[in-house]
């Protein structure tokens, strides 16, 4: 197929030191989340490098001096570029399903130790994505659910109580999704 053949041309890594990371995290995407996460491994001094297509993104990450690569983290050659082999874990903090599971394909056949945490939009997709091979799914509906919940029970005064049991029923459904994923493995 013809996934992941965005050209790994416009650039290697800033500052070229890609070929002595090791034990680093890759993260692919760098919008708001991916935003967030780099500014905490940068502030924790946790090696990371950046995979992003968007040339707006890229030209960002790089302004605050962050090493980063332009291209399409479905590409084995970019993941080599950011020596996924050595990685410690890589984070998709995007949420194209299709692009991720290829990703994970991916990642999984050149280093089969590495964590993968991604990010993925519907709870329909977090069985899929546990089976192809992720240790941790983040679902959108799952923490939109919890917070929107939290938010308007505890601004109409539900007891504490009361709102700790809603929120630990929404978490149970995820629960019993990994469960069911995780047995499938066995």
């Amino acid at each position: 197929p013809s996934f992941g053949l965005a050209p790994l041309t416009v650039s290697r890594c800033q500052d070229q030191k890609t070929r002595h990371l090791k034990n680093h995290i890759v993260l692919c995407g760098y919008g708001t989340a991916g935003q967030d996460l780099a500014a905490a491994l940068k502030a924790e001094n946790i090696p990371f490098v950046v995979v992003d297509m968007n040339p707006q993104n890229v030209h960002k990450a790089r302004a605050t001096g962050l090493r980063v690569l332009y291209g399409d983290a479905m590409n084995e050659r970019v993941l080599k570029e950011v020596r996924v082999e050595k990685a410690k874990a890589i984070v998709i903090s995007f949420g194209d399903s299709s692009s991720i599971a290829e990703i994970v394909r991916a990642v999984r056949r050149m280093n089969p130790e590495i964590m993968i945490v991604l990010r993925t939009r519907f709870e329909r997709d977090v069985a899929w994505m546990y089976e192809l091979g992720a240790d941790v799914v983040v679902m959108e509906e799952l923490e939109v659910s919890l917070e929107l919940t939290r938010t308007i029970l505890g601004h109409l005064g539900t007891n504490a109580t009361i709102l700790k049991a809603h929120l630990d029923r929404i978490r149970a459904r995820k629960e019993f999704l990994v469960e069911q994923s995780i047995l499938k493995r066995l």
